[in-house]
């Protein structure tokens, strides 16, 4: 099982960064799938959506230009296509 926790140390996308596995083995498994979903996470990334969302939010945080829309399609199809069991 893989457990989203809210830990912000990964610069780019803090809701993946930090991942609670039962060992290094299961870590070492998801690796490559992990990254597969934060590079098309990225892919979705607009520039427009960021600089509007960094002013509404005064640059208290900062936001990548992913709306959650999209968020919800890359996970989907990763979850289909790498067969990911939650």
């Amino acid at each position: 099982m893989i457990y989203f926790t809210k830990t912000c140390k990964h610069a780019t996308f803090p809701f993946l960064s930090k991942l609670n596995f039962p060992g290094h083995l299961m870590a070492s498994v998801y690796r490559h799938q992990i990254s597969t979903l934060r590079k098309a996470i990225k892919a979705s990334a607009n520039t427009e959506t960021q600089e509007w969302w960094e002013k509404y939010m005064r640059h208290v945080i900062p936001f990548h230009g992913v709306k959650m829309g999209d968020i919800r399609k890359a996970l989907n199809a990763w979850i289909k296509s790498d067969s990911i069991i939650f």
